[in-house]
């Protein structure tokens, strides 16, 4: 990296950009949360990308959500050392979306592509996506997802990397991302947007949402009109870990996703016919899952008699129980008959 300056660059209270008067081709915003760990090789991946134009032409955003751990001091020495790269702290933990909002709000980029802490780009990843919107005019691009962890598992995608290049509809991408749908979920992507789209149609991040705020946040964008490409290729690093909340949910994450689904409907009262069967699916999948959840609470509760009987009254939620916990209700039954 660049000599470092005298102090590292963090966010002017009075709004001004300490950057230069160039515009970068691409943002790319980053939450991070206790990301000590992990946030310097993903910052180190985004501006390693090489682009038309230069360095200059990238910009990073990390925006710290209140880090307990040396986050945002991290942030903040490779920051001295880096120009391109901005440091937003915060006071108060607010989460993922409202962390990727300021960011947002900083952003001068043409094109912004979302990025976790604690994930990787592989080389020339950014310079693709914007060949391939260049080419196709897309005001969104995303690609595919290689899923990693840090146990030495061999790396894989989350979608076929043989399949074509494709456009994403909107009920496509809302019937992805039905709960157990048996497809995989476009929701985990990290696409490039177009910034002058999300001020058109001035959409951002659902702050209310700590899980699925970046699928609300697409979903959104393809209403507005705008015109999703989907690559095959994996060049996004998505790490598996057990930190990661996207990974678990429970009953107040399930609450609140079907709220911002129930908002989105009332935001958008002349859906085609294709998009609402779409939207009622995966609301189905989210009832389904909140019951599953509360099932297995009962179950952890020791309270089997409770859960039997949730699972009578619902019986497709039950059936997402997997055996360890089917078994343990069954373990947990006679005792309750013997008491």
């Amino acid at each position: 990296m660049p000599s470092a300056p005298a102090s590292p660059r963090a966010a002017d209270p009075s709004g001004a950009d300490p950057a230069d008067a160039a515009t970068p081709r691409v943002s790319v915003v980053m939450a991070a949360f206790d990301a000590e760990r992990h946030v310097e090789a993903a910052i180190r991946s985004a501006l390693s990308q090489a682009l038309p134009g230069g360095p200059g032409a990238i910009e990073v955003i990390v925006a710290d959500d209140a880090s307990r751990d040396g986050t945002a001091a991290l942030v903040g020495r490779l920051a001295a050392g880096d120009p391109r790269l901005l440091l937003l702290p915060a006071e108060r933990n607010g989460g993922p979306g409202a962390a990727r909002n300021r960011a947002l709000g900083r952003a001068r980029g043409e094109w912004v592509a979302v990025m976790d802490s604690d994930d990787l780009m592989r080389p020339g990843r950014l310079a693709r996506l914007l060949e391939a919107a260049g080419a196709c005019g897309a005001d969104i691009v995303a690609d595919n997802l290689a899923l990693f962890g840090d146990d030495g598992a061999p790396e894989r995608p989350l979608l076929p990397e043989s399949a074509p290049p494709r456009w994403v509809s909107l009920p496509d991408y809302v019937r992805s991302n039905a709960l157990h749908a048996g497809e995989p979920a476009l929701g985990y992507l990290k696409p490039m947007i177009r910034r002058d789209l999300l001020l058109r149609a001035g959409v951002r991040y659902d702050e209310r949402l700590r899980v699925a705020e970046d699928y609300d946040l697409v979903l959104r964008l393809l209403a507005a009109g705008g015109r999703m490409r989907l690559l095959p290729r994996a060049d996004y690093r998505y790490r598996r870990h057990g930190e990661s909340i996207s990974h678990r949910l429970s009953e107040p994450l399930l609450e609140a996703m079907l709220l911002a689904d129930r908002r989105f409907r009332d935001d958008h009262p002349s859906l085609p016919p294709e998009a609402l069967r779409a939207l009622d699916a995966r609301r189905r999948s989210l009832d389904h899952a909140l019951d599953f959840e509360r099932i297995v609470a009962a179950i952890k509760a020791r309270r089997p008699l409770r859960a039997a009987r949730l699972a009578l009254l619902r019986p497709r939620a039950a059936l997402l129980l997997r055996w360890p916990l089917g078994n343990r209700l069954r373990r947990l039954l006679p005792r309750a008959g013997r008491a």
